[in-house]
């Protein structure tokens, strides 16, 4: 892709997305994997399903880190994190059948309960309606991220995808943002950023120049719940439909 600037009414002239957690329902798909192997490992049922996702998703991101500081490979990250989550709740470690049979069903589970948040299909429907480039960035690996988003029917709606593993770095580093910045054309101050994560998804965005929206669908306050880094309350919107008030042309 590679986008001219325009000068419009419009606000902003493209819209970059996150995935997991911003368009992909990721909690929805974690709790119903959990509930179901709770169901099938007697250890785990002592504990509330609350718990023992968000154990889980802890677990989940030590595990990624450690994968993107080289530490392990992509394939030790999925067994690393169910041994990570059994330690954490001070079970006994599973042997390594066991762990790739948690992990063989987690990730079965996960799968088969995929679906977007609340209109993002909608959202991303009349991005494409209104003529308005949008970029997915995901930290990740490219097929796999890009197969979720073919499964949920999101990938045809969006312009390209873009993962950590393509471009070689992850968010929140300014230089995966620049990537993107380059690559559409425009100005970074007329490019929307919207996602979960204060840290790599806002705290990136802002420091490359983008402007960012924060959603946050269950916040509270103006804070995020993965570090607590505060937003200012014009920048969280708690529905991915508000991504639309922000880019319809001025008045």
């Amino acid at each position: 892709m590679s986008a001219k600037p325009t000068q419009n009414d419009r606000p902003f002239d493209a819209v970059i997305f996150d995935l997991d957690g911003t368009l992909f329902d990721h909690t929805h798909s974690s709790i119903q994997a959990m509930a179901k192997l709770q169901s099938m490992w007697p250890g785990l049922k002592q504990f509330p399903i609350e718990l023992l996702n968000l154990v889980y998703q802890r677990s989940l991101n030590r595990a990624y880190d450690d994968y993107l500081a080289k530490k392990i490979t992509y394939e030790e990250k999925d067994i690393e994190k169910v041994r990570d989550f059994f330690t954490s709740l001070r079970l006994p470690t599973p042997s390594q059948a066991e762990m790739e049979r948690f992990r063989d069903r987690h990730k079965a589970i996960y799968r088969a309960a995929y679906s977007t948040t609340t209109y993002s299909l909608e959202t991303l429907q009349r991005l494409k309606i209104m003529g308005i480039p949008v970029v997915i960035l995901t930290n990740g690996q490219q097929k796999h991220q890009e197969e979720k988003a073919a499964a949920l029917g999101i990938l045809p709606l969006v312009d390209c995808l873009i993962s950590s593993e393509m471009i070689g770095y992850s968010k929140p580093d300014r230089r995966a943002f620049q990537f993107v910045i380059d690559m559409l054309g425009y100005e970074a101050e007329r490019i929307l950023m919207v996602g979960d994560s204060a840290r790599a998804d806002i705290t990136g965005a802002l420091g490359a120049g983008l402007r960012a929206l924060l959603y946050a669908p269950e916040s509270g306050d103006n804070s995020d719940s993965d570090d607590g880094t505060k937003i200012e309350s014009h920048r969280v919107i708690r529905n991915i439909e508000e991504v639309l008030d922000f880019v319809r042309p001025l008045v």
